[in-house]
């Protein structure tokens, strides 16, 4: 799901043009449709790591629950332990796919500042 990310700046490359050639392409079209592309990458991203928090607190919850019910029951402690594992893995990617998506606007802003606005940055300016 990363792969737009991880290759941005290839695609950018590919797409845009150099000063010499900034008139045989449409700079503002191309720009809005890798912001596009991008943008629904990153937000397809978030939904899915939410999503996944979401099922696994709620695993966890449970899996608490049943550990008061029944202290000495060591299955369920294994498996109250690596969901609790897995939901802090979740949480920290959580973080790093901020980063990646902050890195990737980064590149994206260095290339297409000049003839495209993204519409949630044009009231930043």
């Amino acid at each position: 799901m990363r792969l737009m990310d991880d290759r941005i700046i290839h695609g950018l490359n590919d797409s845009l043009p150099t000063q010499s050639f900034k008139d045989k392409v449409d700079m503002s079209n191309t720009c809005k449709r890798i912001y596009e592309e991008m943008s629904s990458s990153h937000d397809l991203r978030d939904k899915s790591i939410r999503h996944c928090l979401q099922v696994v607190g709620a695993e966890v919850r449970q899996l608490r629950a049943a550990k008061e019910k029944d202290p000495d029951d060591t299955t369920v402690l294994s498996k109250l332990k690596k969901n609790q594992t897995t939901l802090r893995l979740m949480q920290q990617e959580l973080g790093i796919e901020e980063i990646i998506t902050d890195r990737t606007k980064q590149v994206f802003y260095e290339r297409c500042r000049d003839s495209f606005t993204p519409p949630d940055e044009g009231s930043n300016k």
